[in-house]
């Protein structure tokens, strides 16, 4: 049932990975901001 779930979920093969970068603090308390100009206090996945 995993690999089921990994390959609908997964997206199309021949396109890259979607990757969002946020605010570490923000992560810190379980949140999702957007980084405002400084990549330094960013993290991205």
């Amino acid at each position: 049932m995993a690999e089921a779930t990994l390959i609908i979920s997964g997206g199309v093969k021949a396109q890259p990975p979607v990757l969002k970068t946020v605010q570490a603090i923000a992560l810190e308390h379980n949140q999702i901001a957007p980084v405002n100009g400084h990549l330094e206090n960013g993290r991205t996945w």
